[in-house]
């Protein structure tokens, strides 16, 4: 099973309605079974979240950040895949299948493509690509039972990067100090 996890922090009503296209894109083009592990930090209730059926979701009070709104949606995940997912990503259509099937240790992502201000889709560099990551739940654990030398154990994101920014960073070196690789998966497409 794929795990999603999502942290959230809805303080607009904008960004509300992205997270609702986000979980809406997902129910419409994953094929493979899944769940939403949603994590809304300063949950405001005036304001509508669209979950669905296939959604565990947690509330804190206050921002969280980041790094501890991806752990605390992992500790939710019953997958043996998960997706750490920000909720402006719109998936395509299919666009689980690729990743799954070239998944082994590390981390695979999909293209990700951002309009410019003339209309235009162009791939965004890999280095933005943080916010869309596939990985083992069993990688994670070996990461943490048996990290890579130099570096704590960490089950997750490190959470001394918090509120956010670095901490998908500091994830994918900690791969690739096992040796493990990143990859962009061309074939697997979000917005």
């Amino acid at each position: 099973m794929l795990s999603i996890c999502i942290p959230v922090y809805p303080f607009s009503n904008e960004i509300v309605a992205i997270t609702n296209e986000c979980v809406r894109r997902l129910y419409e083009h994953t094929k493979s079974e899944f769940e939403i592990c949603m994590v809304i930090n300063g949950k405001d209730s005036d304001r509508k979240m669209e979950m669905g059926d296939r959604a565990n979701v947690i509330n804190f009070p206050e921002p969280i950040g980041n790094a501890r709104g991806w752990n605390e949606g992992l500790k939710l995940a019953i997958g043996n895949i998960i997706c750490f997912m920000d909720n402006d990503i719109w998936v395509e259509e299919a666009w689980d299948k690729p990743l799954l099937d070239t998944l082994d240790n590390g981390i695979v992502t999909p293209a990700i493509y951002r309009k410019d201000p003339n209309g235009k889709f162009n791939l965004v560099d890999d280095n933005c690509q943080g916010c869309c990551i596939m990985i083992r739940k069993s990688s994670l654990q070996e990461l943490y039972d048996n990290p890579p030398e130099r570096t704590k154990p960490c089950y997750g994101f490190d959470e001394q990067f918090s509120p956010a920014y670095a901490e998908d960073t500091d994830l994918f070196l900690r791969c690739r100090l096992k040796g493990w690789d990143r990859r962009r998966i061309n074939s697997s497409r979000a917005l």
